[in-house]
């Protein structure tokens, strides 16, 4: 029942991960890739979860409720990304910092 939340979490964590990786390498004597990992501390791990949990949309939140008690919940209108969807954005970003992804 929750694998549209889940789904949506990881693509929003992925997301901000890679964003910030992309803004952190392409500074001017910034970090390379490897340092930037290096550099990620349990506070900033934590923070990009809430983060990412924080941009969970309510209709993805209602879709897992509407199963469980339907008369509470009324206007689920879908999950917003498809699979192809995000796994196309994470190759994406995956390609600006240079990595070997596998198809």
């Amino acid at each position: 029942m929750d694998q549209g939340v889940i789904a949506s979490f990881k693509d929003n964590h992925l997301r901000s991960t890679f964003a910030q990786a992309i803004r952190a390498t392409d500074k001017e004597g910034g970090p390379t890739l490897k340092d930037f990992w290096k550099g990620i501390k349990i506070y900033h791990a934590v923070k990009n979860i809430g983060e990412a949990w924080n941009e969970v949309n309510q209709s993805n939140l209602n879709g897992v409720w509407r199963k469980l008690c339907p008369e509470f919940v009324s206007d689920f209108q879908g999950f917003t990304h498809t699979v192809e969807e995000v796994t196309k954005n994470v190759a994406e970003m995956g390609k600006e910092l240079n990595l070997d992804l596998v198809p």
